[in-house]
């Protein structure tokens, strides 16, 4: 017997659905598959080789989501409720950017360029420009960073800056690859103690060349 291969789980929509709804997750391999979230078992309504639909046990929010087949076990970064973009922005987030540049917060032209869900940000980025969330929901207090998925057009060495909360006192610098890259930053790599009771979040593009950045399923972590 030759077995499939190892499931794998390329992300689940909606982040932030409550207890008791159904998410959708996407990925391959999904041969019998059993779905947990956390530790607990989820409800599998239907399935097929690269989609399941399943129902969050109590319990699920800031767990990680994992299918588990003959061959294996993949999990999918996010944790559940951990978005504050996820296809939309959620409470009364807004954006703007610092030289006018047009972005698009529902891309869906194609789906190379979306991570997760069915859309993704798509920023046109003017050099030295940046893309800004305001607004931001409140952050629990237990959270220990910010992540996101980011990709350009154009490799990007060490030109974006994050800044959170508008302050300047300490700006992690990141690159960006033209195929999705996960992003984890600690509250600490900001200058921070302990969370903040918001991420206002500004992607400064701190290069010469203008670019197409690719952003999707911003939060933050546990």
């Amino acid at each position: 017997m030759i077995a499939p291969p190892a499931p794998i789980v390329t992300g689940f929509q909606s982040v932030n659905a409550a207890d008791g709804s159904n998410i959708i997750i996407k990925g391959n391999y999904f041969v019998n598959p059993t779905v947990k979230v956390g530790d607990a078992s989820a409800t599998i309504v239907s399935y097929t080789l690269t989609q399941i639909i399943a129902t969050l046990p109590n319990g699920s929010q800031g767990k990680k989501v994992s299918v588990t087949t003959l061959s294996g076990t993949s999990a999918y970064t996010s944790q559940v409720g951990t978005s504050i973009y996820d296809d939309v922005f959620y409470g009364n987030i807004s954006n703007s950017t610092w030289a006018g540049d047009t972005y698009n917060i529902a891309y869906s032209d194609n789906p190379a360029n979306i991570k997760q869900g069915e859309k993704a940000i798509k920023w046109n980025a003017k050099a030295w420009s940046a893309f800004q969330i305001d607004n931001s929901p409140n952050i629990p207090s237990a959270s220990k960073g910010i992540r996101f998925y980011i990709k350009s057009a154009a490799p990007i060495s060490n030109g974006i800056k994050l800044i959170l909360n508008y302050s300047w006192a300490a700006t992690p610098t990141i690159s960006s690859e033209t195929e999705y890259k996960y992003i984890e930053i600690p509250w600490s790599e900001f200058g921070l103690a302990s969370a903040p009771a918001t991420m206002n979040l500004t992607f400064n593009h701190a290069q010469g060349e203008p670019n197409d950045i690719y952003l999707d399923d911003i939060g933050y972590y546990y």
